[in-house]
């Protein structure tokens, strides 16, 4: 039996439209009885100054509590959820953590917050950096477009993923696939081969057949998305796979891939490693939100 990754849920929200649009996209996706916890955090650096200017902090304590179960839970509870709240006292990403860890969540969501065309704000940075589960960053603000993330009709598929040939590309695909056969949803593998060698340690297989020829790193990477469909269709009877081969960057052929009403965009990150900097791009520019999965994360049950 497939488990669904929305079972358990994080989401952060301080009540920004970014936070408001990560808690409304992922209110209309989460299965009957998954639990959605909403974490604010009041970081005691920002108590210490609220207390140097004499104003009163149990006041704006008592204020956030009122708004973490008030209009900041109001997408969840328009969508039928009765979100449990959690206001911790600490910082933005440790919070999100700790909380994470306390429930074992199966995912996060964050909005992507920030500034300027490749947006993600500081909390989201830290909590890409440091989480052990998969995070889905969501990069349009609620209402703003009719066709944006947040309010686009649940089910419009596909859910979009990228392949390579390491253990976090394997995470990124049994996540993509438990999501996509859960919500009964295609699924769109996406394998970019560079047209040069790339750095080895990043891809030995690409690396090793750019060397070896242009039409070489096509067929490998043709042959081995063929194997990894095989092994989807025999795992999710019914799951429609669709494998696309394409050449250049990763971020422009990933963006080729995704159409205007996809569902998701979703990519495996390295145990150990910081955020990848393609990251950005492809979180600002993609037209539906990105899940962004750990090396050895189990989607299935």
């Amino acid at each position: 039996m497939v488990r669904h990754p929305f079972e358990r849920v994080v989401v952060g929200t301080d009540g920004s439209a970014a936070s408001l649009a990560a808690l409304a996209w992922v209110a209309g996706r989460l299965p009957a009885g998954a639990g959605l916890h909403l974490v604010h955090a009041v970081d005691p650096a920002t108590e210490l100054v609220v207390a140097a200017a004499q104003v009163d902090s149990g006041r704006l304590r008592r204020e956030a509590e009122a708004a973490l179960s008030g209009p900041w839970a109001a997408p969840a509870q328009a969508a039928g959820h009765r979100p449990t709240v959690h206001l911790v006292e600490d910082d933005p990403t440790v919070a999100l953590l700790a909380v994470a860890a306390r429930i074992d969540a199966t995912a996060l969501v964050v909005g992507a917050g920030g500034a300027g065309p490749l947006r993600i704000g500081g909390v989201t940075r830290r909590v890409l950096h440091r989480s052990s589960w998969t995070v889905v960053v969501v990069n349009v603000d609620p209402g703003s477009d009719p066709g944006s993330p947040a309010v686009a009709p649940a089910g419009a598929g596909p859910v979009v993923v990228g392949v390579d040939y390491g253990e976090a590309s394997d995470a990124a695909v049994d996540w993509a696939a438990a999501y996509a056969t859960a919500r009964d949803l295609p699924l769109r593998l996406v394998h970019a081969v560079s047209p040069d060698a790339v750095f080895p340690f990043d891809s030995p297989a690409d690396s090793l057949a750019a060397h070896l020829g242009p039409g070489t790193a096509l067929e490998w990477a043709a042959e081995d998305l063929a194997l990894v469909r095989e092994d989807l269709e025999a795992r999710h009877p019914g799951l429609a796979v669709d494998p696309v081969v394409d050449t250049g960057p990763v971020v422009r052929a990933l963006l080729r891939a995704t159409p205007a009403l996809a569902e998701l965009v979703v990519v495996g990150r390295r145990r150990g490693r910081l955020m990848d900097p393609r990251l950005r791009p492809l979180i600002a520019r993609a037209p539906c939100p990105t899940a962004i999965v750990p090396g050895c994360v189990q989607a299935t049950g």
